[in-house]
């Protein structure tokens, strides 16, 4: 039989979170992830296209409609990395404003239930 005073634990209720708080770390780590797709994107079109993928694309829609239409165009590095930046740009602002929606929710919703109770126990 254990004896409740040789396992400590700590019992937390958090009631509030802090905006600005929210706000900093939302937007920090959405622009870490922008950074990260984009350099995602650049290897692995520069993985892609030394495998040779989109050669063998563009071969096989040659082949298959009789060299009447190309798609070069669309596999150049130009268009993946205009993809990368638009959605880089564009999900900064949609991820730190759903954190800040998301926050404001919880503090709503913890001023009538009182927060969230959080435990730890050591075993």
């Amino acid at each position: 039989m254990t004896n409740a005073l040789s396992q400590p634990s700590v019992r937390l209720k958090v009631k509030r979170i802090s905006l600005w708080a929210t706000f900093k770390v939302a937007f920090i780590a959405s622009v870490v992830i922008g950074i990260a797709v984009f350099l995602l994107v650049i290897l692995l079109w520069s993985f892609l296209t030394h495998l040779g993928v989109f050669a063998g694309i563009e071969k096989t829609i040659t082949d298959s409609t009789s060299g009447s239409s190309s798609l070069a165009p669309f596999f150049g590095s130009g268009p993946a990395l205009a993809v990368a930046a638009v959605f880089g740009f564009v999900q900064v602002p949609v991820v730190t404003i759903g954190a800040i929606i998301g926050v404001l929710f919880f503090n709503a919703v913890s001023h009538f239930t009182g927060g969230i109770l959080v435990g730890f126990a050591r075993r």
